[in-house]
């Protein structure tokens, strides 16, 4: 990370085990602040302020569209001119991927609940009832973002045909690494892959 920049992490709590461990991360690495908030507190920062935002799976917890669009709304206000955005969403198929392969059983026993789902991308958990998830067809993602006037600049899987990150390719060579990272991204960045991939990667500019 180049200095100069300045470092502001939102977190929905502010625990002493979670700022330990951040500053631990980004020891010598540039200035933080830790603020304790959720998405409401997006619309305390001042237009065009932040140079980058970076938000993990927060869409996939905003179920209603209203939400979404006063979200990416804000995203927008406080970034700068040319200012990045980055951020991860869920696919449709993550839910069933991971009940395919867990629960076979539970797809058979819901077909209708199952055909809902697809329609709508809403789930809701069974282990948490009170709470609801949206998840979106990989060949819509773009146009949630440049509909609310963002320019694409990459979308892709963060599975790819095979994991970004394991044992075994920690231990490759430099050279051997850069080659296997660079087909990886080209093969993830391939849409018809896409719904292979539980977690996508959008890249957008103001």
């Amino acid at each position: 990370m180049n200095k100069g920049y300045n470092l502001i992490l939102l977190e929905p709590q502010k625990t002493k085990e979670i700022v330990d461990e951040i500053n631990s991360n980004i020891k010598g690495q540039g200035l933080i602040e830790i603020l304790e908030g959720n998405i409401d507190y997006l619309s305390k920062f001042n237009e065009k302020n932040f140079d980058f935002i970076i938000a993990v799976d927060i869409i996939t917890g905003l179920t209603e569209l209203e939400k979404q669009i006063e979200f990416l709304n804000n995203i927008y206000r406080i970034l700068k001119r040319n200012g990045i955005f980055i951020t991860t969403l869920r696919t449709l198929y993550s839910p069933i991927r991971a009940l395919g392969i867990t629960k076979p059983d539970e797809i058979s026993k819901d077909i209708i609940g199952l055909a809902n789902f697809l329609s709508s991308g809403k789930f809701k958990s069974k282990t948490e009832p009170d709470k609801e998830y949206v998840f979106f067809h990989p060949s819509f993602i773009k146009s949630i973002f440049e509909t609310n006037r963002f320019k694409t600049l990459k979308v892709f899987s963060l599975e790819s045909l095979f994991p970004f990150s394991s044992q075994k390719i920690e231990m490759l060579e430099d050279k051997n690494w850069k080659i296997w990272f660079e087909l990886n991204y080209q093969l993830a960045s391939d849409p018809s892959i896409w719904g292979l991939s539980e977690n996508m990667l959008y890249i957008g500019k103001k």
